[in-house]
């Protein structure tokens, strides 16, 4: 007799929502990964002064990318009942971080 489940988190609705936040966060992380790595490019071209600029930057943009990584996983690792709150949690706490990036950029 095969075992039937019940959960409504397991609605397919459901696994696309979740599998479209997950891939929208995750291109954010990549995005984030391709910005720094221009920081880096740009200190080693640069003058010292200006490199050691970029370098800080692109260590304290590196520090905060390593966190939200950190938070898509444990994310991805939530039960189905609290995904949307974890969502909604993470994209306000991802503003400060987009709000960084985009202040490095415009800096440099």
């Amino acid at each position: 007799m095969p075992v039937r489940e019940n959960s409504p988190s397991k609605h397919p609705s459901s696994f696309s929502r979740r599998r479209a936040d997950t891939e929208r966060l995750e291109a954010q992380l990549a995005e984030w990964t391709a910005i720094i790595a221009q920081f880096r490019a740009r200190a080693k071209r640069s003058a010292t002064d200006t490199g050691i600029a970029f370098d800080r930057t692109a260590d304290e943009l590196q520090f905060l990318r390593n966190e939200a990584g950190v938070q898509v996983m444990l994310l991805k690792g939530s039960v189905d009942l609290d995904w949307e709150d974890s969502v909604s949690e993470l994209n306000r706490q991802w503003g400060h971080i987009r709000t960084t990036f985009q202040q490095a950029e415009a800096r440099f």
